[in-house]
């Protein structure tokens, strides 16, 4: 049989397996600098997410998360790629209202109908694909769902 010194075989794998943890871990963060460091405002004040299977679990909004991933990540990210809709990063700045939320969330249609000016623009970003409507969600329901696509 072959034989070779075991040690520096073992010392090689195990800096071989190290190399390998580092590179993943960069590869999480494809770039992106941890905004308490950055000098950029601008970068500071966008949402700060990892993107390498590391789930921020949301824990000011755990019910408004829940409702989004069941009824919203299909059609709209977190962060603000168009997958569908818009992604929900900034939404504070970009919605309205509360009110306007609730209605759009409830009959979007009938908003488009009206020609309410921000429906019409959220209309055309996703490409004029109908907009589901969540009638079902309840009153409660859309408050938590409305905090936490503002926290985004």
């Amino acid at each position: 049989m072959f034989k070779t010194d075991s040690y520096p075989m073992r010392l090689q794998t195990q800096q071989f397996l190290v190399l390998l943890v580092i590179l993943a871990f960069s590869a999480c963060y494809q770039g992106k600098t941890d905004p308490k460091y950055s000098s950029d405002i601008e970068e500071w004040q966008k949402p700060y997410h990892l993107t390498c299977g590391v789930v921020d679990d949301h824990k000011d909004y755990p019910i408004g998360y829940s409702l989004y991933k069941v009824n919203c990540a299909v059609c709209h990210s977190i962060d603000h790629k168009v997958i569908v809709g818009r992604g929900l990063a900034g939404a504070k700045n970009r919605i309205p209202s509360k009110q306007w939320f609730f209605d759009y969330l409830s009959d979007s249609d009938s908003m488009l109908q009206a020609k309410d000016p921000y429906a019409l623009f959220c209309d055309s970003i996703g490409n004029h694909k109908k907009m589901t409507h969540f009638k079902h969600l309840k009153s409660e329901e859309m408050e938590q769902l409305y905090k936490f696509v503002i926290s985004l």
